[in-house]
């Protein structure tokens, strides 16, 4: 597992590398607006939720029963194990209207998506039409930078920081993505046999984080096109 966790790291790293240069992630001292707040939480919801199609997608084109287990726990939490009221769609949702309800009624104009986050979204989907092999390794890349992303993203964003806001969305992927991880690792020996699975399984890890970067690069220029909080 050592091995592969390494060379799942050396591929991703420096794509990880570009999406963490992004002044969103690097700028931490700077505070957002409330309006752009939302903005970025409402596209951030869209595009968190692609992600249960994809754990769907990779999970019926894996023929080991072994390394479908943890894919059919990843997607049973994600439907919050049986409880609606537990769903990570449903939670991420309460999170954006916890904090849009802090927004003054008149700023509330909804505004399009930027146009990176369809794109992005497409990348992500566009994963079914590959291997079982990539589209578990778009899963283990998505839930390898998951953590990260999510730190990088709440120091810019003092709203959700306020004891209104409903972070159970944020504090469950904060506690239980490393253990994702961890188990989508143990399952890639069952899995890969060759040299060209394990090529699918780091391909398919690869296109997770340009989808990432596609997406957070349109979000970067959102937020940084608005005048920072005194």
């Amino acid at each position: 597992m050592a091995t592969i966790a390494a060379l799942l790291e050396r591929t991703i790293n420096p794509s990880v590398h570009q999406l963490f240069q992004l002044r969103l992630f690097s700028q931490t001292s700077e505070l957002l607006p409330l309006a752009t707040e939302v903005q970025i939480l409402k596209e951030y919801e869209t595009y968190t939720s692609i992600y249960p199609i994809c754990v769907a997608s990779a999970l019926s084109a894996i023929p080991s029963e072994a390394a479908r287990l943890p894919l059919v726990k990843n997607l049973w939490e994600e439907h919050g194990e049986g409880n609606p009221l537990r769903g990570h769609r449903y939670l991420m949702h309460c999170w954006v209207q916890s904090v849009s309800a802090m927004l003054d009624i008149q700023q509330t104009t909804q505004r399009p998506l930027v146009h990176s986050t369809p794109e992005a979204c497409n990348l992500l989907m566009s994963a079914s039409e590959e291997s079982g092999l990539f589209r578990f390794g778009l899963i283990l890349g998505l839930e390898s930078t998951n953590i990260k992303q999510l730190e990088g993203l709440l120091t810019h964003l003092p709203a959700s920081s306020r004891p209104e806001a409903d972070r159970r969305y944020v504090d469950l992927h904060l506690e239980a993505d490393e253990g994702h991880v961890e188990e989508l690792l143990e399952a890639v020996p069952y899995l890969v046999k060759t040299d060209a699975d394990l090529e699918q399984v780091l391909k398919g890890a690869h296109q997770s984080v340009q989808a990432d970067i596609v997406f957070w690069t349109g979000i970067d220029a959102l937020a940084m096109g608005s005048p920072a909080r005194p």
